[in-house]
């Protein structure tokens, strides 16, 4: 804990802040833990695959901040119920909730099946309803809680490859809208962010390979014309924004973070 101070000289607001973030320990979950962080915000991750990723996100987290993590599968009402209890313990309350694990399982709607239309929509849909619920008293009482769904263009967008998916993320968008009309006398924002394609390890549930290609490959200046896809730090940017005071006054949004993809 030694030269926080200076660590946190930048920090829009944020430092001290209580932060839970599922689907923390890694892709763009881990960057948004990480740059909260190093912003002086408290932080508390939730993680139910790769131990191994969420132990190493835990400790460069613990060389900028206080952070836990916490093992939980957000795919059941019970993880999402004992995941709130461990980070509200630790944190002591909570000013920022955001709701980032999913699972992309890549079946066509005819390849898919109604146990992996299930898994999808509990982890990635029904799991932030439920948050939501579990954890508004917490945020009403920080005075000025801010809650970040991560979302994607296949909010909007259908794809061709997974739409279970796509629907979960369609569902969430909605959730995001009647969520800040309802939490808002109560001083909460909610947001959503929905990033295109971006540069992480693999998602959650998915059964194929998924190659990261390098920024600057010719496939991606044909189909995001900044020329390359987008980075964990990137999303982690714009959810720090939208948990800092200079976002007080933004909610119900869905900020699409694409390079400019959906334009085309």
């Amino acid at each position: 804990m030694n030269n926080l101070a200076g660590k946190r000289a930048l920090n829009n607001g944020l430092s001290g802040k209580r932060v839970l973030i599922t689907g923390g320990g890694k892709g763009i979950g881990r960057g948004i833990a990480l740059e909260l962080a190093r912003r002086g915000a408290r932080v508390a991750i939730g993680c139910n695959s790769n131990a191994g990723m969420a132990q190493e996100t835990l400790f460069q987290l613990r060389e900028l901040t206080e952070a836990v993590s916490v093992q939980s599968d957000v795919g059941s009402p019970e993880g999402c119920e004992s995941l709130v209890r461990d980070a509200v313990g630790f944190l002591g309350g909570l000013d920022i909730l955001i709701s980032n694990a999913a699972i992309q399982t890549q079946h066509s709607f005819l390849e898919s099946s109604l146990e992996i239309f299930r898994r999808v929509i509990d982890v990635n849909l029904r799991a932030a309803y439920l948050l939501l619920g579990l954890c508004h008293r917490y945020l009403k009482e920080s005075g000025r809680g801010r809650v970040i769904l991560i979302s994607s263009v296949h909010g909007k967008r259908p794809t061709d490859f997974d739409a279970a998916y796509a629907v979960s993320k369609g569902g969430m968008e909605m959730l995001c809208r009647e969520a800040a009309v309802e939490f808002a006398p109560d001083g909460i924002t909610v947001n959503a962010i929905a990033p295109a394609a971006v540069a992480i390890e693999g998602k959650t549930g998915n059964p194929r390979p998924m190659t990261v290609r390098p920024a600057g490959n010719p496939r991606h200046r044909l189909m995001y014309p900044l020329g390359r896809i987008g980075t964990p730090q990137d999303v982690a940017g714009l959810a720090c924004f939208l948990a800092s005071e200079e976002a007080a006054f933004i909610t119900g949004t869905t900020i699409r973070q694409d390079g400019c993809a959906m334009l085309l």
